[in-house]
Order: structure tokens, then sequence, then C-alpha cells
């Protein structure tokens, strides 16, 4: 088994990448900003990231990560400044506005089904479904008619 080694986003240490881009450290760092945020906006709920920056040392793109996430809500006071990737609409959170969020799970769906579709045996039998009572007759072997009852 070989393992991943990057180097990490935040503090350029090199570590070993089990999925997170950044290591232990700079993880129990963002955590710590995290709560730091969070407290500081139960007492100031209507702050811009530069007031949060400034106030809690947080910087600024790690306060606008955790919206991205949707570990925090955007207020007004961050209107335009959070934006969706697809269509460039402004956003509360997250990376994707409703609508885009939406015709990418129809999209997504559709894709889904048409590949689905695709399995089909060449008996004619959709592979995706269950075979259970072939199964069941195939072991029980070639039945006599005259003893079904």
């Amino acid at each position: 088994m070989s393992r991943d080694i990057r180097n990490c986003r935040r503090c350029g240490k090199i570590m070993i990448y089990v999925g997170i881009p950044i290591c232990e450290e700079c993880l129990k760092k963002e955590e710590e900003y995290y709560e730091i945020v969070r407290r500081y906006l139960d007492e100031h709920p209507r702050s811009s990231v530069k007031e949060i920056s400034e106030a809690t040392g947080v910087p600024a793109d790690v306060i606008m990560k955790f919206v991205r996430q949707g570990s925090l809500v955007a207020t007004e006071s961050l209107s335009g400044m959070l934006t969706c990737e697809i269509c460039g609409k402004p956003i509360r959170m997250g990376r994707v506005c409703a609508e885009c969020a939406e015709e990418l799970m129809d999209a997504t769906g559709k894709a889904l089904r048409r590949r689905i579709g695709d399995e089909v045996a060449p008996n004619g039998r959709n592979r995706s479904k269950m075979y259970s009572m072939d199964l069941i007759a195939r072991r029980r072997g070639p039945r006599d008619k005259d003893n079904d009852n």
C-alpha cells in the first residue's frame, strides 16, 4: 500500500494525505479559528468578514472557507462577496446557488438513469435488479409440474 505524500496547503509542511489537504496542526488551528469566529458572531451577528478578521485575528480567507463549507451562514454584510461558482449569483452559504444545485441534481439523476439503462443483460433482463428468484429456482433444479401442489 503506497502512501500519498503531499505538502500542506496552509503551511507547506510535508504530510501524508488522508483526504484533507491540510496537516493536523493546521486542521487544529482551523478548528480553533472556527470557535473564535463563532463566539465573536454570537456577540456581533452582523459583522463583515473584515471586521471579524480584524477583531479576532482569523485570516479572512479562513472565514470565507467556513462560509463556503456551510459552517457559517453569510449575513447581509457579506452580500456580493460569496457567489455561486457556476452562475456567479450572490449566495449566503456553500458553493452553488439553489437553482444550479437543482440543475446539477437533475443532470446527475439523468446520467445515473442512463447508466442503469445501459446495464441490461443480453437476455433482456436488467442486471441492476435483484435476481434472487432466478437463483433460488436454479438451485432447486427443474421442477416437476405434477408435484407443484
